[in-house]
């Protein structure tokens, strides 16, 4: 079921989570607000989640590491908050994650940043993001893209690096400046 590039507004309804046969949940460019259900956990099918470019705000849902079949969730450009839910870390078919664009904040969880079967991309860029990128990013082999930039990371960037060796394109650059103080990820 997707909806792309719409003019669909209010918030996703709580009932979302009786469609337990979904495999495609895609409401990309579109007004919606609110927060992303936590019942959304119940779609035990789901292989891709598209919520990208709308005004959803509130925190990821815990729930989302319930959907042990997700390949690809895209949360980009909205103004969702809290921390990135470790529980993320049991989706062990994720190929893609999008969280860029938000007001996440807090550290990047060692669950997440070692999701092997990260494939096409990791992009955690322009959130409020602190503390050192993980040692466990070595496990990332098969990953050919990682953004974590414009964030307020800061620490040294771990030798596992060196594990990654699908890498394309690795962006470490800045962060969101809210003050004239900046500080950034060490060589």
């Amino acid at each position: 079921m997707t909806f792309r590039s719409n003019l669909i507004r209010g918030s996703i309804p709580d009932g979302i989570g009786y469609l337990i046969s979904l495999e495609v949940l895609g409401f990309e460019a579109n007004q919606l607000t609110g927060s992303v259900p936590n019942s959304i956990g119940k779609l035990q099918n789901l292989g891709d989640l598209f919520l990208n470019e709308n005004k959803l705000s509130g925190s990821i849902p815990s729930s989302l590491g319930n959907i042990t079949s997700l390949m690809q969730i895209d949360f980009d450009q909205n103004n969702l908050q809290g921390s990135i839910p470790p529980s993320l870390g049991n989706c062990r078919n994720l190929v893609l994650l999008a969280l860029s664009q938000n007001n996440l904040s807090g550290p990047i969880p060692k669950e997440v940043i070692s999701i092997s079967s990260l494939s096409t991309y990791l992009v955690l860029s322009e959130n409020q993001l602190t503390g050192s990128l993980p040692s466990e990013v070595g496990k990332l082999a098969n990953l050919g893209y990682l953004d974590i930039s414009k964030n307020r990371l800061s620490g040294e960037i771990p030798a596992s690096l060196g594990s990654c060796m699908s890498l394309e394109h690795l962006y470490l650059d800045g962060i969101m400046e809210t003050s004239s103080k900046a500080s950034f990820l060490s060589l």
